[in-house]
């Protein structure tokens, strides 16, 4: 059966009628505004670890391995690139390396900003009468015959 409007707005109108289908609340602004941070963080994160795993693979090429993650890699290339091992690759190779480098370099600070825009898009915004009052934390764990 082919899907098209018609099919669609019959089946919506149908689920409509049926007392026990779930209603799903609609999603505020601020709400999907935060969906989208998070997808373009993730996104982000995905090209950083990309980039990173194009060079770690290029390197194991000729036999130099280097462990996995960004901090790793930010911090063991630089050593890498003054040593003998280095000096030995192609130079057409040192120079996509470096590129790769500045790209996941920029990749990161990017990353840092999107989380940063992220928590602060995230933290519930309080009143200033909610501000001025001490947040009360939900207890944790099983409650005690004491607190019923």
């Amino acid at each position: 059966m082919q899907k098209d409007d018609r099919r669609d707005a019959r089946a919506t109108a149908e689920a409509a009628r049926r007392p026990y289908a779930c209603q799903v609340p609609v999603k505020s602004a601020a709400a999907q505004a935060v969906q989208c941070l998070e997808r373009a963080e993730q996104l982000l994160v995905r090209q950083r670890t990309q980039t990173g795993n194009v060079m770690r693979g290029l390197l194991a090429e000729y036999g130099i391995v280097l462990p996995k993650g960004p901090d790793h890699l930010k911090r063991r290339l630089p050593e890498l690139m003054m040593t003998p091992a280095w000096a030995a690759l192609p130079a057409e190779l040192r120079a996509a390396l470096d590129e790769l480098f500045a790209a996941l370099l920029e990749l990161d600070q990017r990353v840092k900003r999107a989380k940063a825009r992220l928590a602060t898009a995230a933290r519930p915004k309080r009143s200033s009468s909610e501000r001025s009052a001490p947040a009360r934390r939900p207890s944790q764990g099983r409650r005690t015959i004491a607190e019923r």
